[in-house]
């Protein structure tokens, strides 16, 4: 058994000198796709969710592409239709259930809404009011997105 014991703190610590850069790698990989201005970039992140490399539940991966999309792919992010505002709000519900402080840091991507266009500002609102109407939204976002509104 003690040679079983060294093969598995071999490959142990062979994993966790490999595996920590790699894990980089994929965050920047996930982040410069999501900030990517070639049309198609809400679709891009969509498909990018599905991948083996993403995970929803890794606060480092949805930040690295779903953060970066929304702070710096304006062309994308900001598209007339409002489909991403309407997808970023479902994607906020969505991880309120599983983990509401990084839910709240989703939802303050919308908190600058009021700077833009009629048009946008409408559609970044609708989403706001539905976020916040939302039974059993937890405290944090609540309070993001209703301070936003006001």
């Amino acid at each position: 058994f003690q040679a079983e014991d060294g093969i598995r703190d071999v490959a142990v610590t062979g994993v966790q000198t490999c595996a920590l850069p790699i894990c980089l790698v994929m965050n920047k990989w996930l982040s410069m796709q999501a900030i990517s201005h070639v049309s198609g970039g809400l679709q891009r992140v969509q498909r990018l969710m599905r991948d083996p490399v993403f995970n929803i539940n890794n606060p480092n991966k949805l930040s690295s592409l779903l953060v970066s999309f929304a702070k710096f792919n304006t062309r994308n992010f900001h598209t007339p239709d409002g489909l991403a505002y309407r997808f970023f709000a479902d994607l906020v519900l969505d991880v309120d259930t599983r983990n509401p402080s990084l839910a709240s840091r989703l939802v303050s991507q919308f908190n600058q809404w009021k700077r833009f266009d009629p048009m946008r500002r409408e559609l970044m609102k609708k989403e706001l009011e539905r976020i916040v109407a939302k039974d059993g939204i937890s405290a944090g976002v609540f309070e993001i997105a209703s301070k936003a509104l006001s």
